[in-house]
């Protein structure tokens, strides 16, 4: 279990060797999945990007999940122009040859740095993790809207803030849920669960901000939208860790995976 749910985790591979003809032919094979993944964004084809995925990202993130996220982050930036290839890892293990290709991506509203990481077998490659970082969206993080769908609850606008805050939320990228209870959360990422209490030390329903304290080890300062779909949220870790930022989308209001 995680003692900080925010902090990444780190997945200790073991090496094995290989050809540096399997390694172009694994990279050749990811390039051709991007390639693959940007035309059926454009032509608006979740579905098919889902069922496509690797069951690992399919077993944290449900097909409309993914689907409102996609659709919000292209509707904010648009189609993409230019994608200039800025770094690949290729990693052959036991359970299989990862790649991770990286891109400096030029979209109609924006730029962004995207990474892909596809496991990847013989000439076949599923997508494990879609990451994407854009000026445009830190700007205006609640700015990216999901879809709308019908098993969300309405008037959302009108609850509390703790009311509000309680339910299951998706960050921004897809790779991290976050689900609250009354005085508990759960953080599910990278396939790792951890768990964890916390208190509202203040609140502001004018602003539209509140202030948590979690597990007495660090705050964490929430900014909701309007309709209070989203959050904006500000980690203050303390013994000078640092802080971290996460945007939340609203799913549902389940309080536990």
């Amino acid at each position: 279990m995680l003692r900080k749910p925010f902090c990444a985790t780190l997945m200790m591979l073991a090496a094995v060797s290989f050809s540096s003809c399997s390694m172009v032919k694994s990279k050749e094979v990811a390039e051709r999945a991007v390639a693959q993944f940007r035309a059926q964004c454009g032509a608006g084809q979740f579905h098919e990007i889902y069922m496509q995925a690797d069951p690992g990202l399919r077993s944290v993130t449900t097909e409309a999940e993914m689907t409102r996220l996609m659709t919000a982050l292209q509707q904010r930036l648009g189609q993409v122009k230019t994608a200039n290839e800025t770094g690949v890892r290729v990693n052959s293990t036991l359970s299989g040859t990862y790649v991770e290709v990286a891109y400096e991506t030029e979209f109609e509203h924006g730029k962004g740095n995207e990474q892909f990481t596809y496991l990847v077998s013989g000439d076949k490659a599923s997508l494990m993790r879609y990451d994407l970082n854009s000026p445009a969206l830190m700007a205006d993080p609640l700015a990216v809207q999901p879809a709308v769908s019908d098993a969300r609850p309405m008037n959302r606008e009108t609850l509390p803030l703790s009311k509000a805050l309680l339910g299951h939320w998706v960050s921004s990228d897809g790779k991290t849920h976050m689900y609250l209870a009354e005085g508990r959360f759960i953080i599910v990422a990278d396939l790792q669960t951890a768990d964890g209490t916390y208190a509202i030390e203040s609140l502001d329903e004018r602003q539209n901000k509140l202030k948590l304290k979690v597990d007495s080890d660090y705050f964490r300062y929430l900014t909701f939208s309007p309709d209070r779909r989203t959050i904006a949220d500000q980690v203050d870790i303390l013994a000078g860790a640092g802080a971290q930022s996460f945007n939340w989308v609203f799913v549902d209001n389940k309080t536990q995976p």
